[in-house]
C-alpha cells in the first residue's frame, strides 16, 4: 500500500466496493456449508479503505447474514465498533483486533469451533500434513492454551473477551520458542508470511489450535482464510482415519505375534516385526503444495460461491441486486 499522501487521501475518499461485503458475506455462507461454522463462529475482512479499521457482522450465526447492515466496522486499536449505535457484536472480536493490530499483513480472519480440530488442541497429538491439499496448514500447527494467560480475577470461560486475551492469541501464531529453536531454517518453511523475525508483516503460522475451544485461521484475502479454513477441517478428518486405520492394523499385527509366541515360543521378529506409522509430508512437501495450490485456490471459491448462491438458506442482497440488474437487461433487449 502506497504511502503517500495523496494516495492516501484517494483510498479514504473512495467507497469501498459492493464486492467487498458481497464476499465477506458469503465466505460465512461458505464456512456454515462446510460445517466450518454452525450457529457459532466468524469471519472478518481489514478495510481496503482504511487498514486501521475491519469489517465484522454484527452477532448472527454467519448463514443469517445477508445485507451490509448486518455487517459493523470496528477499530483494530481497541475492537469497538467505529460507530456508537451499531447492533450488538460477538463477545470474541479481540480474536480480530489483535490479529490485525499485530501482524499489518493480515487481511482476513476466521475463528470456529470445528469439532475435528478442536480433538487435536484436545489431545497431545498433533495436527500433521497427510495430504497435498492439507499444506495450506503449515507443516505444524500451534496450540494456544488460554489457561497460560487468565488473569486472576477472569472468568475462565476459554473466551477471548479482552484485548489482553486477544493479544495473546495473536503472538500465538509467531511461538518465539519455535522461531529461537529452529533460527533461520524455520524462515525456509513458512506458509504465509515470507520473515520470521520480529516486526514481520504477516506470522510464520496462518493456523492455530485453541484448547477446549476451537481454531482460528488468517488470510492475505478472504478467498485464502476460507480455503484455509476448509482444507485444515479436511486434513484433520483425513489424518483421523489414517491414525485409526493405522492403528487397527498394528493391532492385528500385535495380536498375531502374540498368538504365534503361544504356539511356538517367542521368536525376534526381526525388522519385520515394525509396527507401521502413519507416513506425514515433509516440510518441504508441505511447503512446496501450498505453493502449487495457492494460484489455483480461486477454483473452489467459484464452486463454492454457486453451491451457497444456489441454496435457498443463504440470502446475499448484493445477489439480488445483481440478478435485478440482469433482468432489466434482459428486458431492454427485448424492447429493442
Amino acid at each position: 500500500m502506497s504511502t503517500t499522501l495523496p494516495s492516501r487521501l484517494r483510498t479514504a475518499t473512495t467507497p469501498i466496493p459492493d464486492t467487498f461485503f458481497s464476499t465477506l458475506i458469503t465466505a460465512g455462507h461458505i464456512l456454515h456449508s462446510h460445517s466450518i461454522l454452525d450457529g457459532y463462529g466468524h469471519v472478518s475482512a481489514r478495510s481496503p479503505q482504511n487498514p486501521s479499521t475491519f469489517y465484522l457482522s454484527a452477532a448472527r450465526a454467519p448463514a443469517l447474514v445477508s445485507r451490509r447492515s448486518d455487517i459493523v466496522e470496528y477499530r483494530v486499536s481497541d475492537g469497538e465498533a467505529v460507530s456508537s449505535d451499531s447492533p450488538r457484536g460477538f463477545l470474541e472480536r479481540y480474536i480480530h483486533s489483535e490479529i490485525y493490530k499485530r501482524w499489518p499483513g493480515v487481511q482476513a480472519v476466521v475463528h470456529g469451533h470445528a469439532e475435528d480440530l478442536v480433538v487435536f488442541g484436545a489431545t497431545s497429538v498433533p495436527l500433521k500434513v497427510v495430504g497435498h491439499m492439507g499444506g495450506v496448514q503449515g507443516a505444524s500447527v500451534p496450540v494456544f492454551d488460554i489457561a497460560d494467560h487468565y488473569s486472576s480475577s477472569a472468568r475462565h470461560d476459554m473466551l477471548i473477551t479482552s484485548t489482553t486475551l486477544g493479544g495473546a492469541l495473536a503472538a500465538s501464531f509467531a511461538p518465539q520458542s519455535l522461531l529461537g529453536k529452529t533460527g533461520n531454517v524455520l524462515k525456509s518453511f513458512l506458509p504465509i508470511g515470507e520473515k520470521g523475525e520480529e516486526g514481520a508483516e504477516t506470522p510464520p503460522h496462518g493456523l492455530v489450535l485453541m484448547r477446549g475451544h476451537g481454531f482460528t485461521a488468517l488470510g492475505g484475502t478472504v478467498e485464502e482464510a476460507v480455503y484455509r479454513s476448509v482444507y485444515a477441517v479436511a486434513n484433520a478428518k483425513i489424518q483421523y482415519k489414517a491414525m485409526t486405520l493405522q492403528g487397527a492394523a498394528n493391532m492385528a499385527a500385535v495380536g498375531e505375534r502374540v498368538a504365534k509366541v503361544g504356539e511356538k515360543g517367542y521368536e525376534s521378529a526381526g525388522d519385520k516385526g515394525k509396527l507401521g506409522e502413519v507416513k506425514y509430508l515433509s516440510d518441504r512437501e508441505t511447503k512446496d503444495a501450498w505453493e502449487a495450490n495457492k494460484g489455483q485456490a480461486s477454483r473452489p471459491w467459484e464452486l463454492w460461491t454457486e453451491e451457497v448462491r444456489w441454496n435457498g438458506l443463504y440470502r446475499n442482497e448484493y445477489w439480488d441486486a445483481e440478478e435485478n440488474e440482469d433482468d432489466k437487461e434482459e428486458e431492454n433487449e427485448v424492447k429493442e
